[in-house]
């Protein structure tokens, strides 16, 4: 009798052992993936701040100089939370491509794609404009200055719980705006 016992207990210590180290390494792997995830996320943020970069900085600096800042498009302030109100009226106006200048991809949910070893991947990334103080560039203001930040927020649409990614590039009207 001692013997099974023996037997039986080695027997479940062994199992125990062997579920966890398959534990970790399934943890190991899952972690990978989501960091690769977050990777990816990162380079769609890139991306979009790229198409956005190449825009004007406003409407009214795509073919003159402004002389005073009451010229340039306002944009509201808002936030991701509060977006969907904003971004899916926007959506149609980059659709149409009726896209020419920084703020008009405020409030813009767009849904990019990358290939991974023949899958398709789904990545959602949503962009906020907003003006900042031009000496304290990091306080958003609500009026209009030569200064644009624009957050983007991008998460993968295929895994569980994604990472979100959150990037930020600073936008400058230069020589267009004269004041």
């Amino acid at each position: 009798m001692p013997q099974t016992m023996l037997a039986v207990l080695s027997m479940v210590v062994t199992t125990l052992f062997a579920f966890n180290q398959h534990r970790n390494v399934l943890n190991t792997r899952l972690n990978m993936v989501k960091e690769d995830m977050a990777i990816r996320s990162t380079g769609v943020a890139v991306d979009v701040l790229e198409e956005i970069g190449s825009m004007s900085f406003d409407e009214a600096t795509r073919d003159k100089v402004v002389s005073s800042s009451s010229e340039l498009t306002s944009v509201y302030r808002t936030t991701f939370e509060h977006m969907s109100e904003y971004g899916e009226s926007n959506q149609e106006n980059m659709e149409s491509g009726g896209t020419n200048d920084i703020d008009d991809f405020h409030g813009a949910i767009m849904e990019r794609s990358r290939t991974l070893n023949g899958n398709n991947l789904g990545f959602r990334a949503e962009a906020i404009v907003s003006y900042v103080d031009p000496i304290d560039s990091s306080t958003e203001v609500d009026y209009p200055t030569k200064l644009k930040k624009v957050t983007i927020k991008v998460y993968s649409q295929n895994i569980a719980r994604p990472d979100t990614i959150y990037l930020s590039q600073m936008f400058s009207c230069g020589s267009r705006c004269n004041w």
